[in-house]
């Protein structure tokens, strides 16, 4: 592919070329660094520091006198996280049109594929939507600030230790994220701060 890129590109391009491609598709990466090992008059942008999340983005950080042709590379994922094919654009800093092509990817390229979702088990029901969240490291249980309790949880199980009415929100003031912090006093109840 690099070298089909290169022979399309060396066509069109005069002088030193600037390779980039977005950002969300890091994977392409090893394709550009490739292509500039295979085409010494390339330069990564991403070496020097420049994201751009489209194609015109890219073309106003490129500086015209350095460069004087854009390859801005795009790829078209499936589902399952190949790539069929690639939309290349070369696009001269002189003012001419960039031309377009797109290179069929047989078989397609493979990124690495983002991994599953971890496993949810709902470990407690606490009765409204959890606020804050404190680990009492002593006595190893976990507080938790939810649908208007503070509740103190064995972790083992799961199950609540100790729950306590949290007064109400005064009419007229919204009630803002409540930080959970364990004092080690005799009362053994932690302060919302």
């Amino acid at each position: 592919m690099g070298a089909l890129l290169r022979q399309k590109g060396e066509k069109a391009a005069k002088g030193r070329v600037a390779v980039a491609w977005p950002p969300a598709s890091a994977w392409l990466a090893p394709l550009g660094r490739g292509l500039a090992e295979a085409w010494p008059a390339c330069v990564l942008l991403a070496d020097l520091g420049v994201t751009a999340s489209g194609e015109e983005e890219a073309y106003r950080q490129m500086d015209p006198s350095s460069f004087g042709t854009l390859l801005w590379l795009e790829a078209s994922v499936a589902k399952d996280g190949s790539c069929p094919a690639l939309l290349a654009v070369l696009h001269p800093s002189k003012g001419q049109a960039p031309s377009r092509f797109k290179v069929e990817c047989a078989p397609p390229l493979r990124g690495p594929t983002p991994p599953a979702p971890p496993e949810f088990t709902r470990w407690a029901e606490l009765g409204g939507e959890v606020r804050a969240m404190a680990w009492e490291d002593g006595a190893g249980a976990l507080w938790a600030h939810a649908g208007g309790r503070l509740i103190r949880l064995d972790p083992a199980t799961g199950k609540a230790q100790q729950s306590w009415d949290l007064p109400p929100t005064p009419p007229g003031k919204t009630s803002g994220p409540v930080v959970l912090s364990y004092l080690p006093e005799e009362s053994g109840k932690p302060a919302r701060v």
